[in-house]
């Protein structure tokens, strides 16, 4: 492989973006109450002051729990860079992006959060915080994007 080859193979790999979350069209679309999820996402992340709901912060407390690991994995992902192995860092960005999303689903089911309230848990028939459907823990992708170009990964 010449040194055109390599660099047209740095080139496909810069500006390459892992993203993960409640993303797509699943995020946008409006349920029957004419809320979205990324909407839902919030209000649980952060709390409502108005609705009486507490914050459940599944993805901050997610960074929390699980960042340095994510930067031992982005440190071998940068080692197989430098060593030109182009293909294997695009398979070990995947590796990366489904990591994320895995360990976010994994904060959200396990918390710990605070209780739902009696009266949420009445209408609910629950008192699990963040789990009515599931929609909302089945609803997190991972994605890799490049130039507009967006690949879902998990």
């Amino acid at each position: 492989m010449g040194l055109l080859d390599r660099l047209n193979e740095i080139r496909q790999l810069d500006g390459l973006s892992i993203y993960v979350g409640i993303q797509g069209t699943e995020a946008t679309d409006e349920n029957a109450d004419g809320i979205t999820l990324a909407g839902i996402a919030a209000v649980q992340e952060y709390g409502s002051l108005k609705r009486k709901i507490p914050s459940r912060p599944w993805m901050r407390t997610t960074f929390d729990r699980f960042h340095k690991s994510w930067a031992e994995d982005m440190r071998k992902v940068l080692k197989l860079s430098a060593k030109g192995d182009f293909k294997k860092v695009r398979t070990a960005l995947r590796f990366v992006g489904i990591r994320f999303k895995e360990n976010m689903q994994k904060t959200l089911l396990e918390g710990p959060w605070v209780d739902n309230s009696p009266y949420t848990i009445k209408n609910k028939g629950s008192s699990k915080p963040l789990i009515d459907s599931s929609q909302l823990l089945q609803s997190h992708r991972a994605a890799i994007a490049k130039d507009g170009q967006v690949e879902v990964i998990g």
